[in-house]
């Protein structure tokens, strides 16, 4: 991950783009209280940044034709139980939310089949539930923001019918 800082250079407005994180308040580079905090972004392997939109801490990845497939983290996901979604090579070690783009594909008509996405070792019932189509084949799709852990990851389940499969792609993150 790289970072952005602004500073003050002889009095005029500089920036410096760092691999040093944040501290925990998020306004300034970790043990350099003269670098404010504006931004981070993940490069490609050409060392370009993935497009970015960003505003107030909620980040939007913007990217089309072959890049999208970069923001897959699961394909073709079958899990019954609850499964890693692993979403650290696209949401920063300071996240705590990701927008995730989840995508079904029922195998069969009207086995009401559906993904469960939550926060992951969550036990808890509340989670983001998305419904395969009423159609054999019919894909559905919905984009939800998933607390992540310290290690930026969510869980995924598949439910409700055999066959059935995710796709989850890591859209954007919140700070």
């Amino acid at each position: 991950w790289w970072y952005v800082y602004a500073y003050s250079n002889a009095g005029t407005l500089d920036y410096e783009i760092s691999t040093t994180a944040p501290g925990a308040s998020r306004m300034f580079k970790t043990g350099d209280f003269t670098r404010a905090y504006l931004g981070c972004f993940r490069p490609l392997s050409s060392g370009a940044p993935i497009p970015v939109v960003a505003s107030r801490g909620h980040y939007v990845y913007d990217v089309g034709g072959s890049l999208v497939a970069s923001l897959a983290v699961v394909m073709s996901g079958t899990s019954a139980t609850y499964a890693s979604v692993p979403c650290s090579t696209l949401a920063p070690p300071h996240a705590r939310i990701a927008r995730l783009s989840v995508r079904v594909l029922g195998a069969a008509v009207g086995v009401g089949a559906y993904v469960d996405v939550q926060s992951y070792g969550s036990s808890s019932t509340a989670t983001h539930r998305v419904f395969a189509g009423q159609t054999n084949l019919e894909s559905t799709g919905a984009e939800c923001d998933v607390r992540i852990d310290s290690s930026q990851r969510a869980q995924y389940l598949v439910a409700g019918g055999g066959g059935t499969a995710t796709d989850i792609s890591v859209y954007g993150f919140l700070e």
